[in-house]
């Protein structure tokens, strides 16, 4: 397994990720219809425009299987939101057959390693409430340290900020 900085040519691999993600993750906590139109086509439009251009020094990461080539991504970037920390863990995707193997936990050293060597201590990421995965975040040492609403078609969703701070302990 590998992990690189993304390329513009992984735009449409990036998409069908973060799609098929959106649809085993979340089925269930937003809309179906919401779920359903989501598009490949225009989530890969929005990813090559997100790899180009580095708003808030954004940089997007490839989890790479030799096997099943792009199996996952990440993108960090400065905080958008507010002052929780340091730094933000803006997406985290990993194809449902590949989760629960240490695909995060990789991830995640990997982003540790980043921002330590970059002397950055804290950072946060915005998760749905409901989501499955607030458990791992958790174990990795994330306390909650906010909350918002957002809208996904016509729901409206509860987010949790999780903070980190000391990213050192996310390596463990």
């Amino acid at each position: 397994m590998k992990i690189r900085v993304a390329l513009i040519e992984d735009s449409e691999s990036i998409a069908r990720v973060q799609v098929n993600s959106n649809r085993t993750t979340y089925r269930g906590i937003m809309p179906d219809d919401y779920l359903n139109n989501l598009s490949c086509k225009d989530k890969a439009v929005e990813w090559k425009e997100k790899i180009r251009n580095r708003k808030n020094h954004e940089t997007v990461y490839v989890v790479e299987s030799e096997e099943d080539g792009i199996i996952g991504f990440f993108s960090i970037s400065e905080t958008r939101t507010n002052e929780i920390a340091e730094r933000e863990l803006l997406s985290i995707y990993i194809l449902e057959g590949n989760q629960k193997k240490g695909v995060g936990r990789r991830v995640f050293k990997k982003v540790s390693n980043k921002y330590l060597k970059d002397n950055i201590c804290t950072m946060m990421l915005w998760t749905l409430k409901d989501n499955s995965s607030r458990g791992f975040y958790e174990r990795l040492g994330g306390k909650v340290a906010g909350t918002r609403v957002i809208e996904r078609g016509t729901a409206e969703l509860e987010q949790v900020a999780y903070k980190w701070d000391n990213i050192q302990s996310m390596r463990s």
